[in-house]
């Protein structure tokens, strides 16, 4: 059974699977991981060179690992600046800040230069205290950020924090508009479409069983072979489970989400009418949206943890905390108390040392 974002975008996109690879091909580059990373990879290879021959294989389908069932809330890394600026200085951080801000609206210029319908909104994003402990906690980070002039955030007085929530659990929060919502599923298959009306080659259903390192690469597959100039490893949290060297790089720990029935005449009465994402202030955060069709959806981070790259089969089931997720929703929102819970899910994440995506050369010879 298919988490609820990813079974809703495939009422909608009909299109066949891709053909698993059968036998020997040879491509420019191959890119393995048919998730946001790895389509837009391909996509942004041809459409800097239409020329260049592309290659992508997905071990499920498209959109099925994180892409196609993560909370949906498009944020950039202005709360990460301290990690930022320790890592890479000042300058770079800034630079960064800056960047991911503009993501968030090459997202939305995307989806509009190509007709991807992923619900997305623009709406921005409330970081806020939901108890004592948290009150105060985001005064540093936005201090530095004031202080290099990048900062997009503003105190919003309490009673507007509340009534922009949803929720009176909100004791303080900041606001910034460089944030949006989206369908994630619909925004992966809408990556897939794009990806293979450019001319990316798409095998589904064929995962990669070996890498044999040098120029060119070998990608073995259960049922054949890609013969690569170039590779792109865009499997993230499946990559501790690949190559062993990642095991210590990343924490596999799931994130869990709700999500309602539809409701709207409830979120006009509470005020949650906009697709604000709206996150507390714990490390691993409570997050939530409302979606176009009048449901809540609610999220939290950190619940199962799974060492030594494992995927555990409850990362493919129904939220084992269904429960906690209840009683989360009905404390943010009592209005929601006898509403219907239509799904409930789950999946890995990769939590890095950092916190932050890594990137790198993998191979002696410089094309991994």
């Amino acid at each position: 059974m298919r988490p609820f974002w990813l079974a809703q975008a495939l009422q909608a996109d009909t299109s066949d699977t891709c053909p698993a690879l059968q036998g020997e091909v040879r491509t420019d580059v191959c890119i393995v991981g048919g998730g946001y990373t790895g389509l837009w990879t391909a996509i942004m290879l041809k459409q800097q060179n239409p020329e260049l021959a592309v290659l992508l294989i997905e071990a499920d389908i498209c959109g099925a690992g994180a892409s196609g069932r993560n909370g949906g809330c498009a944020l950039s890394w202005s709360a990460k600046y301290f990690t930022l600026e320790r890592l890479f200085g000042v300058e770079e951080a800034v630079r960064l800040v800056k960047e991911s801000e503009r993501s968030i609206h090459a997202i939305g210029e995307f989806c509009e230069q190509y007709g991807v319908d992923a619900d997305y909104r623009l709406d921005g994003t409330l970081y806020t205290a939901t108890n004592a402990a948290q009150v105060g906690s985001t005064d540093a980070v936005i201090a530095a950020l004031e202080r290099n002039g990048i900062n997009s955030f503003t105190q919003r007085p309490v009673a507007d924090v509340q009534r922009m929530a949803g929720s009176s659990k909100h004791l303080e929060g900041w606001f910034s508009p460089a944030a949006a919502s989206v369908q994630p599923g619909k925004l992966v298959r809408g990556l897939r479409r794009v990806a293979l009306q450019l001319g990316v080659k798409i095998h589904e259903h064929t995962a990669m069983t070996g890498l044999e390192e040098g120029r060119a690469a070998r990608i073995q597959t259960p049922d054949g072979c890609v013969i690569a100039d170039r590779v792109v490893l865009a499997m993230n949290a499946w990559m501790a489970r690949a190559f062993p060297q990642f095991e210590r790089s990343v924490a596999i720990v799931s994130s869990d989400m709700l999500i309602t029935e539809p409701r709207p005449d409830l979120l006009q009465d509470i005020g949650l009418t906009s697709g604000v994402t709206v996150l507390d202030s714990r490390i691993f955060v409570h997050y939530y949206h409302n979606t176009p069709d009048g449901r809540i959806m609610l999220g939290k981070g950190g619940n199962t943890f799974a060492y030594g790259g494992r995927m555990l089969p409850v990362f493919d089931q129904p939220s084992p905390y269904a429960g906690l997720l209840k009683r989360s929703l009905d404390d943010f929102f009592p209005a929601f108390a006898d509403v219907k819970v239509d799904a409930t899910w789950n999946g890995p994440s990769d939590r890095s040392v950092t916190g932050l995506p890594f990137f790198g050369q993998m191979s002696h010879s410089g094309n991994v």
